[in-house]
């Protein structure tokens, strides 16, 4: 399905889940039917400057600077996903 960031909600391929805001502050929220595995954020320019292990239902990013990064999110199941985000 066709992703967004001009809308509040992206949807992510539907056995990932979704992430939410975006753009975002302080906080990125994760909604997935079969849980998350691992989330990682990273720079445009491929550094890692988030990396969780069973995040749970959200992320703070208040210590991140603002601008854009990927996030990859791979569930339970063993499927990932990158999405690109912008921190306000």
């Amino acid at each position: 399905p066709p992703r967004s960031t001009l809308f509040p909600y992206t949807t992510l391929f539907r056995s990932v889940g979704t992430v939410y805001p975006n753009p975002f502050s302080n906080k990125i929220m994760l909604n997935t039917s079969s849980g998350v595995k691992s989330a990682s954020i990273s720079t445009v320019s491929g550094q890692i400057v988030l990396q969780i292990m069973n995040p749970g239902e959200s992320i703070e990013t208040s210590h991140l600077n603002a601008g854009i990064y990927f996030i990859q999110i791979e569930n339970l199941n063993g499927k990932t996903h990158v999405q690109k985000l912008i921190k306000e």
